[in-house]
């Protein structure tokens, strides 16, 4: 074994693979050790968590709680919601990707932040479906320009929030 420690196999001990097996000589105390660690149960993905019922005034205090979720993520992101295909939240570095003031955000067009043909086209089909559009997503990589002018290069990512929102997750790959 390694001059290190008696049961550090050699190549964890001269600078293996992080995932170097350490070795333990002594059969009845790897037996032991075998029937200490309990069997895992098999891996099951958590259950999707309940979207809240939506009802008359409910949508405020939700969209609330979305707003803080996404004001509190280093993602460039914003809402929209469905019905009216207008942003009603962006975060912070939603702002700063698009270069634009809140006030210039919020309530504008879902396609006018990103006019391209893949975004009018979605958007259609969103408002064509209505109470289907919540199942629509989109995910590709596009440009964006900002307020100020400049291009960017980004992974544009639309997914339905309940209820009855959208939630466009910009990544910029421009660096």
């Amino acid at each position: 074994m390694s001059a290190g420690h008696p049961d550090v196999s050699p190549a964890l001990s001269k600078g293996g693979p992080a995932t170097a097996a350490v070795l333990i000589e002594d059969a009845p105390a790897a037996v032991a050790l075998a029937g200490a660690i309990p069997a895992a149960a098999p891996w099951a993905p958590p259950p999707p968590p309940a979207a809240p019922a939506p009802g008359p005034g409910d949508d405020g205090a939700v969209l609330a709680a979305w707003s803080l979720l996404i004001e509190n993520l280093n993602e460039a992101v914003w809402l929209v919601r469905a019905d009216t295909q207008r942003v009603c939240a962006v975060n912070e570095a939603g702002l700063a990707l698009l270069a634009l003031p809140r006030a210039q955000v919020l309530g504008a067009a879902a396609d006018t932040l990103l006019p391209t043909p893949e975004d009018f086209t979605f958007w259609a089909e969103a408002a064509a479906a209505g109470a289907a559009a919540p199942g629509a997503e989109l995910c590709s990589q596009t440009l964006l320009q900002r307020g100020d002018g400049a291009t960017l290069h980004v992974t544009r990512r639309i997914r339905p929030l309940p209820p009855r929102l959208f939630m466009v997750a910009l990544q910029d790959h421009s660096a």
